[in-house]
């Protein structure tokens, strides 16, 4: 479970902004149902600055999806669980993150959308997709146990005339003020090596609603 609302994010929060957070991951017994939030046990407290979008929960291990500084991050929970033959006792242990590591993405830290590709609940290894405003969707999968990440499948390159070369990107996260105060998250795309001095022309595309992110 994820403590907090994140339907109640404003002012770039959702977004991973400055003051996002407020969520974190617990745990509670299914037999316990319903249970007054006392009787949740922390697994992965909130953290200042970083937002959970999704979390998808396999045997042994999480993916958990956060924003951080308003750029998507992947991670991966590894649990500790309580043997099987006490696994429904009332005084079993709850879970606990025996270690998390960080999915090192092909954007390194740049922005980019990140769509969770839900799998079997035994499953060993993490699939998902990811694209940027400079490149097409591709879906990569992460494995558990060489820690590696491979590319699965690629989008086909748009068809352009053979003299119409197309042009190199690039995309970066930027800061806007709102008249409130609050630090915005703006993802600016363009010809790598444009001079970014106010006199080219812009398309912006806004959407500001459920704490969702837009790029």
């Amino acid at each position: 479970a994820a403590g907090g609302s994140s339907g109640s994010s404003s002012g770039g929060e959702g977004c991973g902004g400055e003051g996002g957070g407020g969520l974190g991951l617990a745990t509670v017994s299914v037999s316990d149902l319903p249970s007054a939030r006392s009787s949740w046990r922390p697994l992965r407290p909130p953290r200042a600055g970083s937002h959970i979008e999704d979390v998808d929960v396999y045997s042994g291990w999480l993916a958990l999806y956060e924003r951080r500084a308003a750029v998507p991050c992947l991670s991966l929970l590894r649990l500790s669980l309580p043997p099987p033959a006490v696994s429904t006792a009332c005084s079993a242990a709850p879970p606990a993150v025996r270690s998390e590591e960080p999915v090192p993405l092909p954007t390194r830290g740049g922005p980019c959308r990140l769509l969770p590709l839900p799998r079997g609940f035994g499953a060993q290894e993490l699939h998902f997709e990811l694209s940027t405003l400079a490149k097409a969707q591709a879906v990569y999968s992460y494995s558990l146990e060489a820690r590696s990440l491979s590319l699965l499948r690629a989008a086909a390159p748009p068809q352009r005339p053979a003299a119409t070369p197309p042009p190199e990107l690039h995309s970066e996260v930027r800061w806007a003020r709102a008249a409130d105060g609050a630090r915005v998250p703006v993802t600016v795309c363009h010809a790598r090596g444009l001079r970014l001095t106010g006199g080219a022309p812009l398309l912006v595309a806004v959407y500001g609603a459920y704490g969702a992110c837009l790029h």
